[in-house]
């Protein structure tokens, strides 16, 4: 896949004048890039500079005179998405809290479905699930002679005589062993190995881990192994040898070099010693990410433990629709609460808080399974800082490009 293409100044200019509803007006005439202020014209008359990024993402978009906040209420959040949002949704709930208290909706299809009002004004959940995955399941086709031609290359034949999509079970025969399977084209074409009886016969002497081998691997580093080894999956409780207790899998400890967050966050990174600085949030969520195992768990259990676009279930990440990094600068705004350099930094307190807004908010907005060399691609074109747009635009160039 290639790069993301640079936007153009057309664009720029129509989405914040026309669609972007702000009554704004573009008054610089060149874009540059999404991290180079221009000038705008707000509604009231005055200019202001702000980034195409911060435009974007509603972070921008009126002068320092028209930037006190509106006092939302019942009357103006009906209004809101009732007429102003134009997702034809209606406002259920009859007492309106807060921004990201959860509030009843029926969407325009007529199926009920709840979000929070934040979620909502950022257009991360205008519509309940079965309109979300309509949406967004625009599945690549291919014909029939492709399909055969591809699966003839890998050293097996197509039997069947027919393709709809790549979630069809089709019949193959291997043509190195003679062993006839079915599988959908999207499983044989992620599958390093097409065919299941060679597949076993090169991994047959590969063994799983045992618990003694876990304990002697964690041992090597100095750490401690507390809790009962099932599989490198399942979270497990390490002592690491500063005496500091935290959760990990296997995996992450063996194959991603994670290790003790308490550690990692007492570590002095700041300004020049951490190129990946960004106020503190690299070590919060570090440590909030540990909360998300069930948040996963129902990602993957929701989407039948498939990859949304290529249906593989091989090597799935979970993806945020929306940007972990942004969730987390919302909720620290929201509870006013400032970045701080270490997670130690942190009052129990305020720890306390912020883990109990990020797992309500990830009860409401499950992830996308993505396998993982998709969602390598994603963050290697899209950066860390994400939205649901994105994810639209990489799964439609995912199809044109096959």
């Amino acid at each position: 896949m290639n790069g993301a293409k640079k936007l153009t100044y057309e664009y720029v200019k129509n989405f914040i004048e026309v669609e972007s509803d702000s009554r704004c007006k573009l008054i610089s005439k060149e874009y540059i890039s999404s991290q180079t202020n221009m000038v705008f014209n707000c509604h009231c008359g005055e200019e202001f500079k702000a980034t195409w990024s911060n435009f974007k993402h509603h972070d921008k978009r009126q002068c320092n005179k028209c930037g006190g906040r509106i006092q939302w209420n019942q009357d103006l959040v009906k209004q809101y998405i009732e007429f102003e949002s134009n997702s034809g949704c209606k406002l259920l709930s009859k007492n309106y809290i807060n921004g990201v208290s959860k509030i009843f909706l029926k969407c325009s299809c007529g199926n009920e479905f709840q979000t929070t009002f934040s979620n909502f004004k950022n257009a991360n959940k205008r519509c309940c699930d079965n309109c979300t995955n309509n949406q967004m399941s625009i599945r690549h086709r291919l014909d029939l002679s492709y399909v055969k031609e591809y699966v003839e290359s890998y050293g097996c034949d197509l039997l069947s005589d027919n393709y709809i999509n790549n979630s069809q079970v089709l019949n193959f025969k291997c043509l190195t062993c003679g062993n006839l399977y079915s599988s959908s084209f999207s499983n044989f074409s992620m599958s390093k190995h097409k065919c299941p009886s060679c597949a076993i016969e090169s991994i047959k002497d590969i063994k799983s881990f045992s618990e003694e081998h876990v304990k002697g691997y964690l041992a090597k580093y100095g750490y401690k192994l507390l809790s009962e080894y099932i599989n490198c999956d399942i979270s497990l409780k390490i002592e690491c040898p500063q005496g500091h207790l935290f959760d990990m899998d296997f995996y992450h400890f063996k194959n991603r070099g994670q290790r003790c967050w308490v550690c990692y966050s007492l570590k002095d990174r700041s300004g020049k010693n951490s190129s990946t600085w960004q106020g503190g949030r690299t070590e919060l969520n570090l440590m909030l990410r540990n909360e998300l195992k069930d948040w996963k768990q129902e990602s993957l259990k929701a989407h039948d433990y498939k990859c949304f676009i290529s249906g593989s279930n091989i090597s799935l990440n979970v993806h945020h629709i929306k940007s972990f990094n942004i969730i987390i600068k919302e909720i620290l705004d929201y509870l006013k609460i400032p970045f701080k350099k270490q997670v130690c930094d942190y009052t129990e307190l305020e720890i306390s808080h912020i883990k109990q807004m990020v797992v309500e908010y990830h009860k409401d907005n499950l992830g996308i399974p993505l396998c993982e060399e998709l969602h390598k691609s994603f963050h290697s074109r899209y950066g860390f800082d994400n939205s649901k747009e994105q994810l639209m635009n990489f799964i439609q160039n995912f199809d044109t490009e096959g």
